[in-house]
């Protein structure tokens, strides 16, 4: 409550039934009552005091509530005229239950406005209570003391009359309506105290009949008459009996009851009856005339027939049925022995049994006969097979039709079958409730409410076959263990679909037999009950979905009807569809523009029909395949395609760098021809060895050979510098114009022999060349000029090994060639 205006004491805050109901949000009751700012309790009956309420009392109300409205308003009690109906009704103002009479104004009054109406006497006696609290006035009492000891009445005595005379309203002065029209002449008026008389002669007394009256002058006394005397706690008059009653109780003067078994004047002797008769006196004990408690015999010491018990020593003698439960009749093992032995001789009829069993047997040898209500055992102790003790009956075991065995005591342990399984059972007093929970919940890889009928369905998967194996659907491929689905059989099957937008397939596949297969979008459409003498499964439609339907025909049904070998139906609605006669194979197609796949289940019972039945059940939900061949075909193509593309590119790439390299390497030859280099050809003669073999060791400094000559392209000569002498004999250096350069004086060589060597030597990688560094001196200056020298390098054939014995190998190989030609190489200044 978050708001003063909500609470019910100022929402409700009237103190009639008009201002209570005028708002229409508010009720006066007499059933509830405030014990607190929010708290109301409720009475069974109307027994509190008229309060307002708020109206939404009645919704969370247990029980019926009477309240106005709808009944209307309680008449108001200034309303009501007469004393009855005053007093005999439930008020009407708020904070009572009841209306007061006012006998001096003769009107009915509010509890709540007497006190402002009759604060100073003027409402004389003020009636509450009953209806019976009205009286029929002061006329009805026929004597003088009870005349005076109402209100306003009093007493008209007739004189010499011994009491008689006339009640009269009035008062102390007399009569309300005078003494001579009220009383008569002569008469004698008492309102304080009566006029002496004789109670105990007129009858005007209140004395027992074990009493006597006594004459006082004011009034009268009783007295105990003789063999009475009073009793010591309530003081009333009882019989004295001087003997003493030992075992009974005193019912007249000197005269004793005895209580049942004990006989004598003073009830001291017991009876030999077993405490189940009444003995003939003192001296005959042992005879019994009258045997009562079921029991018979001289002393009743036996039990009647159809009674059981051991009646000796006062023991009871029960009726069979105490015994069995069940049962009325119980006897011995003897005796039923011989009357299984001989039933037309001794039946076991109630009404016969007695014509030849003498007496009822005792607890220990009692067998019961006959149980009834479904018990059985010697006692009908226990309960039939298929049954189990409920508030004292023998009740059939209720696993809600999945098993029909459980727990004698409980009614749990049901050995649940049809894929079903029990719940948990609740603890505590809820305990005893527990066989209402026997195979209620399906078991795993299953779908349903197995109550009422109902039956729990298995899930199928996608593209997996089930078979119309009654007791296992799964095991489809193995003969020795399958078996054919009997005729009026049912197997239950729940399709749930794997995707939302593509259409489901059931297929049906009979192999041999003929089935009938009922669909539904919902597990409680259908319900299969058994016939209790053939056993057979009748599938009915609920009642909420539109009347009921056995095996073989029914109403509330789209009804199908096989044909072919191949029956193609599309369902496009919700109805429940019966497909009668299948033979061979059908095909239903649930199309997913007409059903809502993403929240349906689709729910099958086939039923056998027609001699044993086997085939196969599956579903699929086709989407769209991919053709491997087309797909690996498109696939390369297309990969071959993007492979000869990026050839073509890497074609078109090398021409591109082949092209750049060629205008690079044309520009760096333009950039080099513009340099000061130049290109001579050196000439080195071969000539034979000189006599004896004796050759200069390598590495020892040369000069040019003879005939050995250098030209420059633009006329001057250059001289090799091998060594610091001068070149060899002979050797010269001839220009392309025709100069001669003198032959240089020196140290002479043998001819042949190679003039000049390298100064560095680099072999390449493969051993094959090598690139040789000369020391050239270049054309020009004079013989007193400085000289100018140069580095030329040159790309030479290595004929031998590496090093220095390949700069060797090339001079002889020209020598020993015996063709006497020149080696020519390119130098590169």
């Amino acid at each position: 409550i978050f708001a003063p205006h909500n609470c019910s004491e100022a929402a409700c805050a009237a103190p009639d039934c008009p201002s209570c109901t005028a708002g229409g949000r508010c009720m006066w009751t007499r059933q509830f009552k405030r014990t607190g700012e929010t708290r109301r309790i409720l009475s069974a009956q109307p027994s509190y005091a008229w309060t307002c309420f708020s109206h939404s009392l009645l919704n969370v109300s247990p029980m019926p509530v009477e309240s106005s409205p709808p009944l209307p308003c309680p008449t108001p009690c200034h309303r009501l005229p007469s004393c009855a109906l005053c007093l005999g009704g439930p008020g009407a103002d708020g904070g009572w239950q009841h209306c007061l009479w006012s006998v001096g104004l003769q009107e009915c009054l509010s509890p709540s406005f007497a006190p402002l109406r009759c604060g100073a006497g003027g409402c004389g006696r003020l009636l509450r209570g009953g209806s019976g609290g009205c009286g029929g006035g002061c006329s009805q009492f026929t004597q003088c003391s009870q005349c005076l000891r109402q209100p306003r009445c009093g007493w008209c005595a007739r004189t010499g009359q011994n009491g008689a005379g006339r009640c009269l309203e009035g008062g102390i002065d007399g009569p309300q309506h005078g003494a001579p029209q009220g009383c008569g002449a002569g008469a004698e008026w008492a309102f304080v105290r009566c006029p002496p008389e004789d109670e105990c002669t007129n009858g005007h007394h209140a004395c027992g009949q074990s009493q006597e009256c006594r004459d006082l002058p004011q009034g009268y006394t009783c007295a105990c008459r003789g063999g009475y005397g009073p009793h010591p706690v309530t003081g009333q008059c009882q019989p004295q009996c001087p003997q003493g009653c030992v075992n009974g109780t005193c019912e007249a003067p000197g005269r004793c009851r005895c209580r049942f078994g004990f006989v004598g004047a003073d009830c001291a002797v017991p009876c030999a009856c077993n405490g189940h008769g009444q003995c003939r006196g003192p001296g005959a004990t042992d005879q019994c005339p009258q045997c009562l408690n079921n029991t018979q015999g001289p002393q009743c010491q036996r039990c009647r027939p159809l009674f059981v018990g051991s009646p000796r020593g006062g023991g009871p003698c029960r009726p069979c049925r105490s015994l069995c439960r069940h049962s009325g009749i119980c006897v011995t093992r003897e005796e039923l022995e011989r009357a299984r032995r001989d039933p037309q001789r001794f039946p076991l009829d109630p009404h016969l049994i007695p014509t030849w069993v003498s007496e009822g047997p005792t607890e220990a040898g009692a067998v019961c006969v006959g149980c009834g209500n479904n018990s059985a055992g010697e006692r009908c102790q226990r309960c039939r097979g298929g049954f189990f003790l409920l508030d004292g009956v023998c009740t059939r075991c209720q696993c809600n039709g999945h098993a029909d065995t459980c727990n004698e005591l409980d009614g749990s342990g049901c050995p649940c079958q049809n894929n079903t399984e029990s719940g948990g059972c609740p603890g505590g007093p809820d305990r005893r409730d527990c066989y209402r929970h026997q195979c209620s919940k399906c078991r795993d890889s299953f779908h349903g409410h197995p109550v009422g009928g109902q039956q729990c369905y298995r899930l199928m998967a996608v593209e997996q076959e089930y078979c119309l194996d009654p007791s296992s659907q799964s095991n489809c491929f193995h003969p020795p263990a399958r078996r054919p689905l009997p005729p009026g059989r049912t197997v239950l099957f729940g399709v749930q679909p794997k995707f939302t937008n593509v259409d489901i397939r059931i297929t049906l596949d009979v192999t041999f037999g003929a089935v009938d297969l009922f669909v539904a979008t919902s597990y409680d459409t259908f319900a299969v009950d058994v016939e209790p003498g053939t056993g057979r499964h009748l599938v009915r439609v609920q009642s909420h979905h539109g009347g009921t339907s056995g095996g073989s025909g029914g109403g509330g049904l789209r009804e199908e009807r096989a044909g072919g070998l191949v029956t193609y139906l599309t369902v496009r609605d919700a109805a429940a569809m019966v497909v009668r006669g299948v033979r061979d194979r059908l095909v239903l197609t649930y199309p997913h523009a007409a059903h809502p796949l993403k929240s349906s289940r689709f729910y099958l019972v086939v039923l056998g029909a027609g001699g044993p039945s086997q085939g196969l059940l599956f579903f699929r939900q086709d989407q769209a395949h991919i053709d491997l061949f087309v797909f690996f075909s498109v696939f390369f193509s297309c990969f071959f395609l993007f492979l000869a593309l990026c050839v073509l590119l890497w074609k078109a790439k090398q021409g591109l760098d082949a092209r750049h390299e060629r205008r690079r390497h044309l520009q760096e030859m333009t950039k080099m021809a513009s340099r000061p280099f130049a290109t001579v050809t050196v000439c080195f003669a071969g000539v034979p060895e000189p006599p004896g073999g004796h050759r200069r060791p390598s590495g020892t400094t040369q000069d040019l050979p003879h005939g050995a000559t250098k030209e420059h392209p633009h006329g001057g000569h250059h001289r090799l510098l091998g060594t610091p002498q001068d070149h060899p004999h002979g050797a010269t250096k001839e220009h392309p114009h025709g100069g001669h350069h003198p032959p240089s004086r020196g140290h002479h060589r043998p001819l042949g022999t190679p003039g000049a060597g390298p100064v560095t030597l680099e072999p390449t990688e493969d051993g094959v060349a090598a690139v040789a560094t000369f020391l050239l001196q270049l054309p020009g200056g004079g013989p007193g000029g400085p000289q100018r020298a140069a580095l030329a390098s040159a790309l030479v054939t290595l004929r031998g090994g590496g090093g220095g014995g390949a700069w060797r190998g090339w001079g002889e190989g020209a020598g020993k060639g015996g063709e006497g030609g020149h080696e020519l190489t390119s130098m590169v200044l």
